[in-house]
C-alpha cells in the first residue's frame, strides 16, 4: 500500500491540553483496521534537530481505535505548559504488525502563549 502523507499544521496553546483526532482510510474511503499497529509522534524545532520536544507513542499520548481507523493524540497541559520552544515540525508514523512504517501526517507546530494567565 502506497501512502502519501497529509500536511496538517497545528497550533498548541501553551499550558492547555492539546487534543487532535485523525482518521486513516484508504483511497476508497474504507477505514484502515489499526489493530496490531504501533504509533509515534515526534515534534522537533527543525526537521534536522537531534532532540524532540514532544515524543508520544501508542503507550503514552496516542490511542489507536482499531477497526474504526481512528488515532487520538493528547498532549497534557502539564507538558504544553513546560514547552520553551516557539514552534517546529512534527510527523505521525504508524507501523504495521509486519514492521512496515507509514508516515500519515506531518506539518508545522506553532506554540501559542496565552495572554490570560
Amino acid at each position: 500500500m502506497t501512502i502519501l502523507p497529509v500536511e496538517y499544521n497545528v497550533s498548541i496553546l501553551k499550558g492547555a491540553e492539546f487534543t487532535q483526532d485523525f482518521i486513516w482510510a484508504d483511497e476508497n474511503n474504507v477505514l484502515i483496521n489499526l489493530t496490531g499497529y504501533t504509533a509515534k509522534l515526534k515534534m522537533r524545532e527543525t526537521i534536522d534537530a537531534a532532540d524532540s520536544f514532544v515524543s508520544l507513542t501508542d503507550s503514552a499520548g496516542i490511542t489507536l481505535g482499531g477497526v474504526a481507523g481512528t488515532i487520538a493524540v493528547v498532549i497534557t497541559g502539564a507538558v504544553t505548559g513546560a514547552l520553551t520552544e516557539r514552534g517546529g515540525v512534527y510527523d505521525l508514523v504508524l507501523t504495521s504488525s509486519g514492521g512496515i512504517p507509514y508516515k500519515l501526517f506531518f506539518g508545522t507546530v506553532n506554540i501559542v502563549k496565552s495572554a490570560s494567565r
